[in-house]
């Protein structure tokens, strides 16, 4: 019980901290695409995507970080689906990238950006904007513990469907 206590007062002096420097709950990020069409246009051969196609321009909450020096590949679910984004310092700026090491998993990100392909063939957003739609201070169960229990699964359904897409 007292790390979940040091996690929250953590979290909540960087939400402080946050907050001095950008507006922690904008409303003026608008949402052009979901998940779920961004997927669906990746599997039209008819469609060019590379990094100088559309952009996109999407919300979610961040599911998983993955750090490498000035970039990271960032995993994000919004209401339709989960996609995986990259995030370079040279392309979003000094000051965004520093205010995204500061976000945490369970935070809500509007980005912006082309899609393309990794050396994994997977389907990337290549971001050349980012900007916080929410701050979360509670944080999410750990990936792989989880909500096991399933007493504990159907009280807290709410971070049941969460982390868990049925």
């Amino acid at each position: 019980m007292d790390k979940e206590k040091d996690v929250l007062a953590l979290r909540r002096e960087k939400f402080k901290a946050l907050g001095q420097e950008i507006n922690l709950f904008p409303n003026h990020f608008q949402v052009t695409h979901l998940v779920r069409d961004i997927l669906a246009l990746t599997d039209d051969p008819k469609t060019e995507l590379d990094e100088n196609g559309p952009v996109f321009k999407v919300a979610g909450r961040i599911m998983a970080i993955n750090h490498f020096g000035k970039s990271a590949f960032i995993r994000f679910r919004d209401r339709s689906g989960q996609l995986q984004a990259y995030v370079k310092k040279n392309l979003v700026g000094a000051d965004a990238y520093t205010l995204f090491k500061q976000l945490d998993i369970g935070d809500f990100v509007g980005l912006e950006g082309p899609l393309f392909k990794t050396k994994t063939n997977e389907w990337t957003l290549l971001i050349n904007k980012l900007q916080v739609v929410c701050k979360s201070i509670r944080p999410l169960p750990e990936k792989f513990h989880g909500l096991k229990d399933p007493e504990k699964r159907f009280r807290r359904r709410y971070v049941d469907l969460i982390m868990n897409a049925h």
